[in-house]
């Protein structure tokens, strides 16, 4: 699997880091709506007749919509059950309306696991892929709102927004199973790109995003990721934002992951920031 490098493209990646660029909630009937602590992106009356950009399609990303498939996600869907069935089915069918090109990856004996996969063809490179992702398993007795409901439905999002222009790059959606026993999913699709030597630029994958925590002190980054983003860095320090694992309630541990315990706002802009980076990978005709 070839992993390519665009300068052109650093900006948006750190701003998908800062989990924090921008909270205009734009639904799919073309109102707009901000928050306060978020930058609100004038949305065009008619999009068709504007030519589209990352930032007008990251001020698409509908908050609603969002909580709207996060709250079906949410419920025990270990991988075989019936609710697992029911997330797998509603990727699928989503992408399929959304006119991706639809493939169920079976993989494993008897296909044990199965990898739900959307894919717009792109034009001038198109054998360049720009993968947007999250597993949709999760483990038994907990309902994994946070781990991956809000992933799941960040994916689901991003599908629709991204959907609505053309690109010179490939865009491939992809719903991942059985994370929770090893990363088994991802890991049978990333060995078939491999053995196929596909082109892939980048790579968006959606994790626990909806949790957040503002205390002091309360969250750190990823080692390295100062060397990379010094200036993001400081203005993460300034504030105390951004972690691995600072969900307590990850995998039920301190309590139910439930949709109560996390927060909308937050998750839209992540998933506007990340709409807005694999946009400019993909590149808008």
């Amino acid at each position: 699997m070839s992993h390519r490098p665009y300068a052109a493209s650093t900006s948006w990646i750190a701003l998908v880091a800062l989990v924090a660029f921008m909270a205009p909630h734009c639904g799919s009937d073309g109102g707009e709506s901000g928050s306060d602590d978020g930058v609100v992106v004038d949305i065009p009356s008619d999009p068709g007749a504007t030519p589209l950009t990352p930032e007008i399609l990251a001020g698409m990303v509908s908050q609603s919509n969002y909580e709207l498939d996060l709250d079906f996600v949410a419920d025990v869907r270990p991988p075989g059950s019936d609710h697992w069935k029911a997330v797998q089915d509603l990727c699928a069918q989503r992408f399929a309306d959304l006119g991706y090109t639809v493939e169920l990856q079976e993989y494993g004996e008897n296909g044990v696991g199965v990898n739900v996969i959307g894919v717009l063809e792109g034009s001038t490179k198109k054998d360049e892929k720009v993968i947007v992702s999250a597993h949709y398993d999760h483990i038994a007795g907990c309902e994994g709102a946070d781990d991956n409901g809000s992933g799941v439905a960040g994916l689901l999002e991003s599908a629709r927004v991204l959907a609505k222009a053309q690109y010179a790059r490939t865009l491939v959606v992809a719903c991942w199973d059985q994370e929770e026993i090893g990363l088994v999913g991802a890991m049978a699709y990333a060995m078939r790109a491999k053995a196929s030597e596909d082109r892939i630029t980048v790579a968006f994958v959606y994790e626990m995003i909806g949790y957040s925590d503002t205390a002091p002190g309360s969250q750190g980054v990823p080692m390295g990721f100062d060397l990379l983003f010094p200036e993001s860095t400081k203005w993460l320090a300034d504030r105390g934002n951004t972690a691995n694992f600072r969900n307590p309630y990850y995998h039920c541990a301190a309590g139910p992951d439930s949709v109560d315990t996390l927060g909308p706002v937050f998750a839209t802009k992540v998933v506007s920031a990340t709409v807005g980076a694999a946009a400019e990978m993909l590149e808008i005709l």
